[in-house]
């Protein structure tokens, strides 16, 4: 029973720590300079908090102007990766269209634009279940 009434006494003595004087053999540190300390820390721990709060502001904003949400750095580089790849694509389907016009010369715009776009969606497939 002693035991427990000397650890309660313990964890009572460290939640009124704040008046109490640091020493140690070589040093001995006044309360008003515990309160200079204190006061540092704090506004170290203040300005940490806010370039916290301030890269998160300016990744939600990234990621609203990509029309995302609540996703990490390693979705983001893979977002951008299969942009790429899908610009990449595109521009390859554009080209292949223009020489398939070229090579049927009856065949409507349209028509060939309705092949590529089907045929750029085929490939985008493809790439992405490589990866």
């Amino acid at each position: 029973m002693d035991w427990d009434a000397e650890a309660e006494e313990g964890s009572a003595k460290k939640k009124q720590s704040s008046d109490t004087q640091y020493v140690s053999p070589m040093f001995i540190m006044a309360l008003a300079m515990a309160k200079m300390t204190k006061e540092y820390a704090d506004t170290m721990i203040a300005e940490k908090k806010q370039k916290k709060a301030d890269y998160l502001a300016s990744r939600d904003a990234k990621l609203q102007s990509l029309g995302l949400e609540n996703c990490d750095e390693y979705f983001i580089q893979k977002i951008a990766e299969v942009r790429q790849i899908a610009g990449s694509i595109e521009q390859q389907v554009v080209e292949e269209a223009q020489e398939m016009r070229k090579l049927i010369p009856e065949a409507s715009v349209a028509d060939i634009s309705v092949a590529a776009s089907e045929y750029a969606s085929v490939l985008k497939y493809q790439k992405l279940q490589q990866r």
